[in-house]
């Protein structure tokens, strides 16, 4: 995380990180910045956004496995309600602005923080963002 926040030049409160990495992503999306090719700043950003939302609401890392294979990291409220993938979405929307849909890195902060989320249902995992 300390190597994308470096690249990021930024430093903050949670919602001030989490935008600045929102514009990080838009910038590569749009070519003005290429995709990090160091590792460590494309994981790290996942990693730093979940540590908002840790800092900002207290949802844990765990790491979840699913019956067709997939695992990873992924942050998850006390309840298990829901879960995201920060280390993989992140990824993800810089790689692709058409493929991967719109960047909801801020937006789904927004909605973790202000509990703005689809019904609840204690340990479903439904995977958000």
């Amino acid at each position: 995380a300390q190597t994308a926040l470096a690249a990021l030049a930024t430093e903050g409160a949670p919602d001030v990180i989490v935008r600045r990495i929102g514009a990080f992503v838009d910038e590569v999306r749009a070519g003005r910045r290429p995709e990090p090719s160091n590792q460590d700043v494309r994981l790290g950003l996942g990693v730093l956004w979940g540590e908002q939302v840790r800092a900002q609401v207290g949802w844990r890392w765990v790491h979840l496995s699913y019956a067709n294979g997939f695992a990873s990291y992924a942050l998850v409220p006390d309840d298990r309600a829901f879960a995201c993938f920060p280390l993989n979405r992140l990824s993800e929307l810089m790689r692709s602005a058409g493929e991967h849909g719109a960047n909801t890195s801020v937006p789904l902060f927004d909605s973790i923080r202000t509990g703005t989320l689809p019904a609840r249902r204690p340990n479903a995992y439904l995977v958000i963002g």
